[in-house]
């Protein structure tokens, strides 16, 4: 907001963007819209989807806790990754600190892999939608296991997708 009212660029660097990168890219290609009052911010880490912590994020959080229109903060599950605890210790403090103080405005979640932000991201009626819409019931989707970010979130979309349906029919109906 302070670079757009002074007219003036701002550079973006680093990994603080991979998780946004991420859902944009499958609500894209899924056609998943990605809730309006949500932000994310962490860095993919490895082929597997691993979730890891970035820069500033006290800053962030705190950002997010006085905008009024965001209400969910997603960001790296900070006890997932353990050179943080031992390299960073104050660090991590400082990010555990800001999440707790901002839980009283958002509600903060943490993530650790890929799997889990499409999970936290995407409500069972948006993965039903993108699961009918792809096909991908009728798609051989292998286990979650061993597979990659991108086969661990095909295979949460195309997984239970009877169960999938019978809540979402039974939430709409009630």
């Amino acid at each position: 907001g302070a670079a757009a009212s002074m007219d003036t660029g701002m550079q973006v660097t680093g990994f603080s963007a991979d998780l946004s990168v991420f859902l944009a890219v499958i609500s894209t290609r899924l056609n998943m819209p990605i809730p309006m009052d949500l932000v994310a911010t962490g860095h993919i880490a490895s082929s597997d989807g691993d979730v890891r912590a970035v820069r500033n994020i006290p800053a962030k959080v705190k950002a997010a806790s006085v905008d009024s229109s965001i209400s969910t903060f997603i960001y790296p599950a900070m006890e997932d990754d353990i050179s943080l605890a031992q390299l960073a210790p104050a660090e991590r403090e400082r990010i555990q600190d800001a999440i707790a103080s901002a839980k009283g405005t958002i509600s903060p979640i943490a993530v650790s892999d890929v799997y889990d932000l499409v999970k936290v991201v995407f409500s069972e009626e948006v993965a039903l939608d993108a699961g009918l819409g792809m096909g991908f019931w009728a798609a051989e989707i292998p286990d979650r296991a061993g597979s990659d970010c991108v086969g661990s979130v095909a295979h949460y979309l195309a997984e239970g997708g009877a169960e999938r349906l019978i809540t979402v029919l039974e939430h709409k109906l009630l």
